[in-house]
C-alpha cells in the first residue's frame, strides 16, 4: 500500500476502526432517542384528544401507566446516550457506554413505535403516519455499526475485562 493511501500510523488500524465504530454507535444512539421521543411527542396529544367509552385515552389508569413507563425508558436511553457522548468527548474510554447507549435506544424505540401504533389503533397501521415511518427506520438501527447482539457481546466483553 502506497505511503499516501494509510490513514493514521502502521498498526492503529484497528483503533481508528473502534473510535469510528464508537462515535457512530453514539449518533444511532441519539437517532434512536429522537425517534423514540418523536412517537411520544406524536401519540401523547393524540391519547389526550381520543375518547372511547366517554372518556379521553390518557384518562385511564392502564394507559397513563404506559405512557409514564415509556418516558422513563426514553429519558433512561438519553442519559445512557449523554454520559456516552460525554465519555467520548473528553478522549475517556466509551466502547462500552457507546454500545450500552445503541443498544438499549435503539432496542426501546422499536418497542415505543409498536406501543405507539398499538395507541393509535388502527390509524397506527397507515403508511401515511409518521409512527409507521420510524418503526421502520428503528429496525434498522437495530443492525448497523453492529446488531443487538453484537453490541451485548461488546458490552460483555468490556464487563469481563473491568473484572479481571
Amino acid at each position: 500500500i502506497p505511503g499516501n493511501n494509510i490513514i493514521g500510523d502502521i498498526g492503529s488500524g484497528y483503533k481508528i476502526m473502534v473510535n469510528a465504530l464508537t462515535d457512530g454507535r453514539i449518533g444511532i444512539a441519539s437517532q434512536a432517542v429522537g425517534g423514540a421521543q418523536g412517537v411520544l411527542d406524536y401519540v401523547i396529544p393524540f391519547t389526550m384528544e381520543r375518547k372511547q367509552f366517554g372518556k379521553r385515552l390518557f384518562d385511564f389508569q392502564a394507559m397513563q401507566h404506559q405512557i409514564a413507563k415509556a418516558s422513563v425508558e426514553v429519558e433512561a436511553a438519553r442519559m445512557l446516550t449523554y454520559n456516552a457522548a460525554r465519555l467520548n468527548d473528553l478522549n475517556r474510554p466509551s466502547v462500552k457506554e457507546a454500545s450500552m447507549a445503541k443498544y438499549y435506544a435503539s432496542e426501546i424505540c422499536g418497542q415505543i413505535c409498536l406501543q405507539g401504533i398499538k395507541w393509535l389503533g388502527a390509524l397506527g397501521y397507515m403508511k401515511s403516519m409518521p409512527i409507521e415511518k420510524q418503526l421502520r427506520d428503528t429496525v434498522a438501527a437495530t443492525v448497523y455499526e453492529g446488531t443487538s447482539n453484537i453490541q451485548l457481546n461488546t458490552i460483555a466483553a468490556c464487563i469481563k475485562s473491568e473484572y479481571r
